[in-house]
């Protein structure tokens, strides 16, 4: 993979503390926040998917909703019985 250098500003609290994270999992700054947006990146891609999902569900459920309004009362038992007495 290739990589480009950037420069970005943070908050000197948080540059100390990624700096002791860094140390303390052997990774250089860089790698602690290319693995950091990795992860976020990840987590953004799962949140948009879950998204998606419910988005699908909840226009399915309109879906079968319309179905059951078009198709009106069914009375299974009723037919069942109908089914029967009509073999007699």
């Amino acid at each position: 993979m290739m990589t480009t250098k950037i420069n970005i500003s943070l908050p000197e609290e948080m540059l100390k503390e990624i700096e002791h994270s860094a140390r303390a999992r052997h990774t250089t700054r860089s790698g602690f926040i290319r693995e950091a947006a990795v992860a976020y990146l990840e987590n953004l891609r799962k949140a948009e998917a879950v998204t998606k999902l419910k988005r699908q569900r909840l226009k399915a459920a309109d879906t079968q909703d319309s179905i059951r309004e078009e198709a009106g009362v069914y009375d299974a038992t009723g037919e069942l019985r109908k089914w029967r007495d009509s073999r007699k």
